[in-house]
């Protein structure tokens, strides 16, 4: 998890330094006390392999926006670089917007759900094999 955090702040420091970040265990906390809505940034492709329950597209998000006036928006991706990049852009229309640390690496690693069409499962899409940090329950595709 520590070379997921500092690639994360790197990037994080040079490109969004003003997005409020999220850890897993805290947006786990947070959804018990407030709306909440997931936006998964990844690529279709990538989509399709697996997501987090109950997240959204970028483009679900858009098409009912209003729908979604008093929840906290968590973006999220791999591990936190697009998101972080579409939640400046979230934070410029004056939303409410924390971006998911270490993104979905992230969230494999503390254990958490995935789906693939509604059913749970263990992939998990990651960029390459040199980024597979995933616990040996996952699989990890690229």
């Amino acid at each position: 998890m520590a070379f997921l955090e500092k690639k994360y702040r790197e990037f994080k420091e040079e490109d969004f330094p003003e997005i409020s970040d999220i850890s897993v265990e805290q947006y786990q906390q947070l959804r018990e006390t407030e709306k909440c809505v997931l936006i998964d940034l990844r690529a279709q492709k990538e989509r399709d392999v697996s997501i987090i329950p109950g997240a959204l597209t970028p483009e679900d998000f858009e098409e009912s926006t209003s729908r979604f006036a008093e929840h906290t928006i968590v973006t999220y991706c791999t591990v936190g670089y697009r998101s972080g990049l579409h939640a400046k852009k979230l934070q410029e229309r004056n939303l409410p917007v924390r971006n998911l640390v270490g993104g979905v690496i992230a969230w494999a690693l503390q254990g958490q759900k995935f789906q693939n069409r509604n059913i749970e499962c263990h992939r998990v899409h990651v960029f390459n094999k040199n980024w597979n940090v995933l616990p040996d329950e996952y699989e990890a595709v690229w």
